[in-house]
């Protein structure tokens, strides 16, 4: 009886150890690259962002903006390669945007804004270097890459806005705060 017990656990153990070596190759489906580039070029609608009046001036005469707009207004030809080149333009244009900040809107909120269109431009220029091209992240850096523009025009509105403030007579331009007189050690308490 011990004998078969043995016999029947015994069994049913290399059974389970033969599943599981038996490995199922599932592959997922894969996504051709000339689709991913359809689905690029229809999210490829960068438009140039609406300026107020009081801004309008100060960008279009930024000339290194105005030459990242008009590249990033023409569609390439539907072509893995010519999506790469444009792609390639674009992040060395959106490079000499951080050394051309026009005079008094070179600061950190802008020169963040512009790091960050900096670094979803590379990461885009990354992923079309791959051979199997990811369609999610692509069209997910494109629409990032649109709210960077926005939000570095926004970014200009906000330091204009802060410049027709008027200040008063006595005003000093910057507020020096003397952080260590104001210390305590409380540490030990």
């Amino acid at each position: 009886m011990k004998i078969l017990y043995s016999f029947a656990i015994f069994c049913l153990l290399f059974s389970c150890q033969e599943k599981q070596n038996q490995t199922i190759v599932v592959s997922k489906p894969t996504v051709s690259n000339d689709s991913v580039v359809l689905l690029i070029d229809a999210k490829w609608k960068f438009s140039t962002p609406s300026y107020s009046t009081k801004n309008h001036a100060v960008m279009s005469n930024w000339d290194e903006w105005r030459q990242l707009l008009l590249l990033l207004e023409s569609k390439p030809a539907q072509s893995v390669h010519a999506y790469k080149a444009k792609i390639e333009e674009v992040y060395k244009q959106v490079e000499l945007l951080e050394n051309s900040i026009p005079e008094g809107y070179n600061n950190k909120a802008v020169l963040s804004r512009i790091n960050l269109l900096k670094t979803h431009s590379s990461q885009l220029d990354m992923y079309m270097e791959l051979t199997h091209l990811p369609h999610k992240e692509l069209t997910n850096l494109i629409g990032l890459m649109q709210k960077d523009i926005v939000s570095i025009v926004l970014q200009f509105e906000e330091v204009h806005t802060k410049k027709s403030i008027p200040k008063e007579e006595n005003e000093p331009t910057k507020i020096i705060v003397d952080t260590d007189r104001k210390a305590t050690l409380n540490a030990w308490e």
